[in-house]
């Protein structure tokens, strides 16, 4: 159970592969910019990346690359804090 009087960080994962000049990424943070100012979000999230190769697979209707870089980039994430409990 969430203590109420606990923050929690948020992070996204994102299919979205980081390309050129941060397109796909500045895109996101600007509505996270905006849901942090109407107090929709407590914070601005951390968004971990898909990346161009999955990306491509999913639109030939293969998902698991895409899937895989999900879980992977989930892990990596989650082992840099340990203590942390992810939901």
């Amino acid at each position: 159970e969430w203590p109420p009087h606990w923050r929690g960080n948020l992070a996204f994962l994102s299919a979205r592969p980081h390309v050129y000049k941060d397109w796909s990424q500045a895109k996101s943070y600007k509505l996270f910019s905006q849901l942090k100012k109407s107090h929709n979000l407590h914070t601005t999230p951390t968004l971990l990346a898909g990346e161009l190769f999955s990306s491509f697979q999913m639109f030939r209707g293969d998902f698991n690359p895409m899937a895989h870089k999900k879980a992977q980039n989930f892990f990596e994430y989650s082992s840099l804090y340990p203590e942390y409990k992810f939901v």
